[in-house]
C-alpha cells in the first residue's frame, strides 16, 4: 500500500453510486482515487507527506460535469468589452439605457456589444427595433445578443457595417423588416450570420487570458468537466482550440474539456472531422462527438412544433433542415464512431432526432455511441419512453425554466406546458439524465441550477406553473445527473462521475451537508475545495489558490 497524496474525510460523502451518504474518507494517489471507505480504512493511506482535509459534515461529491455549455463564447463574454447585464432589464428602453450607461463608462469603443435581453423579460413585449438604439447610437455600431443566443438586435450602424440588405435571406431564420421593407434591426437564427464575426474581435492575448481565467472560475464552482457545444466547422478547429491545447501541453488545463465541433448536418462532410480526433483525444481534452441544431427557440417562433403556436396560429416553426438530412447525418456520424448531440427545443425537433437515432441503429450497432438530445423544452408524451428504449441521453438545463419567464405558456399553451422540461418523467422512464447550464445562457455555477432542479423555482423563489412541481428532482437525482449523468453522456462513466477506487480523482466539496437542510440552503452554499485529476485546483481556505 502506497501513501496517499491527498486524503479527504467527511461525514457526508455522496459517491453518486446510489442515493445514500457515507461517512468516512477518500484516499487519492496521483491522478486516481485509490480507496473510499471508513476513517479507519483510509487512515492507513496517510503518510508523512499526505495532505489531509478533515471536512466534518461538508458535502463531498464527484466533480461537477456541465453537460452543455459554450466555453469559448462564455470566455469572451467575460471581457469588459461586453455588457452582460441586459438580462436584468424589464423593457426595451431599459436595455437601451443600460447600453448608454455602459458606453459612458467605456468611451471610445469603435463598437459596443451586449448580451442577455429577451422580450419575455419585458412582459412578453414586442421585439425590439433599431430605432430605440439609433436615438443614442446614430454612428457607432451596437450588437445586442438575446439571452438564448438565437437572435441579435442591431442599430442602423451595425446593420450597415455587417452588410445587411432587405434582399438578403438566410437559409434558416430571418432578417426582420417593417411593413415597408425597411430592416428593423432584428435578425434571428442564421440571420445572424453576417454579424457573428464581430464576436471574435478581441486581441489574441486577451482571448487567451479570458480562457485561462474561466478555467479557474469553473474550478471555484467545483466543475471538473465542461462539455463544450460550440459546433466549430472543421477548418475552425485548430484556431479555436489552440489555447486549450497549449494549456494541456503545459499541464495548465484544470478542467476536462470535451469538444463538439459540427458539419451543419451535412453527412458528406462528417469525415472531415476525423483527422482532428487523434490530436484532441486525451481524457483532459477530447473531441467527443458532433454538435448540430434541429430548430430554434419558442421565444421567436423558430422552434419546430408538432402543432401551431398558441399565440401565432398557422405557425409551427421550422426544422433547420429536412428530416432526411438529420437521418443521414446521425447515421454517418455513428458509422464513423461519433456520437451526436443536437439542439432540439420543440416537440417536432425532438421526435425527428429520436427517429434519426432509431434509423441509425438499424445499421450501426455500437454500444459506445451515446447520441444525446439537448434541451428538450417541449416533448410529446408518447416520445418520453423512447429515450430509454433507444439509449438516447436527455441533456437538460433546469435554470432555463425560470429564465424563460413563462414563455412556454405564452407560446405553447397550458396543455403542452405540462410537458416542458420533463426531467423527472424522463428519469422514471429509465433514461440517463445529464444536467448542464448552456453557459453563457445561464451562469455556470452548478448550485443555482441544482436548486432549480429540486424546486422548479427561479433563484428569486418564484414558482413556475402549478404543474411544474411534478417534475422536481430530488437532491440525489440532481447530483447524480450532474456527475454520473454528464460523464455517461460522454461515455466516460468508467473514468469519472462517481467516487470509487480506480476513477480519476475529480472531487468537489460543498461547505454544508445539503441533504440535511431545506432546498433554500443550496443557494447559500459554496464550494470550498475542488480536486481535478488528483490535483487541488481550488481551495477556499487558501484564498482560492491551488
Amino acid at each position: 500500500m502506497h501513501d496517499a497524496t491527498i486524503v479527504i474525510y467527511s461525514d457526508a460523502i455522496f459517491t453518486s453510486l446510489d442515493d445514500s451518504l457515507v461517512s468516512g474518507g477518500i484516499a487519492v494517489a496521483g491522478a486516481r482515487i485509490v480507496a473510499v471507505g471508513s476513517r479507519e480504512t483510509i487512515a492507513h493511506y496517510v503518510g508523512k507527506n499526505t495532505k489531509v482535509y478533515d471536512l466534518k459534515n461538508s458535502l463531498v461529491v464527484p466533480g461537477f460535469g456541465d453537460a452543455h455549455s459554450h466555453f469559448f463564447l462564455g470566455a469572451k463574454f467575460t471581457s469588459e468589452r461586453f455588457c452582460s447585464t441586459l438580462d436584468q432589464a424589464h423593457s426595451e428602453e431599459e436595455c437601451v439605457k443600460m447600453m448608454v450607461d455602459f458606453a459612458a463608462e467605456h468611451p471610445g469603443y469603435d463598437r459596443y456589444f451586449g448580451h442577455g435581453w429577451l422580450p419575455s423579460y419585458w412582459d412578453d413585449a414586442a421585439f425590439p427595433t433599431k430605432r430605440s438604439l439609433d436615438k443614442y447610437f446614430p454612428d457607432v455600431p451596437v450588437y445586442l445578443r438575446a439571452v438564448d443566443g438565437h437572435s441579435e438586435w442591431l442599430n442602423s450602424a451595425a446593420l450597415k457595417e455587417s452588410g445587411y440588405t432587405k434582399d438578403w435571406k438566410p437559409s434558416f431564420g430571418s432578417v426582420d423588416t417593417f411593413d415597408d421593407g425597411e430592416l428593423t434591426g432584428l435578425v434571428r437564427e442564421d440571420g445572424e450570420e453576417l454579424c457573428r464575426k464581430f464576436d471574435t474581435l478581441l486581441p489574441e492575448a486577451e482571448d487567451k487570458r479570458l480562457q485561462k481565467n474561466l478555467l479557474k472560475s469553473l474550478n471555484a464552482k467545483g466543475i471538473t468537466t465542461f462539455t463544450d457545444m460550440s459546433e466549430q466547422k472543421p477548418d475552425e478547429i485548430d484556431t479555436e482550440f489552440r489555447f486549450l491545447k497549449e494549456f494541456e501541453e503545459n499541464d495548465e488545463l484544470t478542467v476536462r474539456v470535451f469538444l463538439h465541433p459540427g458539419t451543419d448536418i451535412h453527412a458528406e462532410t462528417v469525415k472531415n472531422i476525423l483527422p482532428y480526433i487523434e490530436k484532441y483525444n486525451s481524457d483532459v481534452l477530447r473531441i467527443a462527438g458532433l454538435k448540430g441544431f434541429a430548430d430554434g427557440v419558442t421565444s421567436t417562433y423558430t422552434a419546430a412544433l408538432l402543432d401551431d403556436y398558441i399565440d401565432k396560429p398557422g405557425c409551427r416553426g421550422l426544422l433547420k433542415h429536412p428530416e432526411q438530412m438529420f437521418y443521414d447525418w446521425v447515421r454517418e456520424a455513428n458509422r464513423l464512431g461519433l456520437s451526436t448531440r443536437v439542439h432540439c427545443i420543440g416537440d417536432r425537433a425532438v421526435r425527428t432526432l429520436l427517429d434519426a437515432s432509431e434509423k441509425a441503429q438499424e445499421v450501426v450497432h455500437d454500444e459506445t455511441i451515446r447520441n444525446t438530445i439537448e434541451h428538450i423544452e417541449v416533448i410529446a408524451p408518447e416520445d418520453i419512453p423512447r429515450f430509454a428504449d433507444l439509449g438516447v441521453v436527455p441533456s437538460m438545463q433546469p435554470l432555463h425554466l425560470p429564465l424563460d419567464e413563462f414563455d412556454k405558456i405564452n407560446r405553447c399553451g397550458a396543455v403542452r406546458s405540462h410537458y416542458e422540461w420533463v426531467v423527472q418523467s424522463l428519469l422514471q422512464s429509465g433514461a440517463v439524465l445529464a444536467l448542464g447550464t448552456d453557459y453563457p445562457v445561464a451562469d455556470y455555477d452548478p448550485l443555482p441550477n441544482i436548486y432549480s432542479a429540486v424546486t422548479r423555482k427561479g433563484t428569486n423563489g418564484k414558482q413556475y406553473g402549478d404543474y411544474t412541481p411534478l417534475q422536481k428532482l430530488s437532491l440525489a437525482q440532481s447530483l447524480h445527473a450532474y456527475t454520473y449523468g454528464s460523464a455517461y453522456a460522454l461515455h466516460m462513466e468508467d473514468k469519472i462521475g462517481t467516487l470509487e477506487a480506480g476513477k480519476y480523482a475529480d472531487i468537489a466539496v460543498i461547505d454544508k451537508d445539503l441533504f440535511s437542510l431545506p432546498p433554500e440552503a443550496i443557494l447559500d452554499s459554496n464550494v470550498i475545495l475542488t480536486v481535478m485529476n488528483g490535483n487541488v485546483v481550488y481551495d477556499a481556505a487558501a484564498g482560492g489558490k491551488e
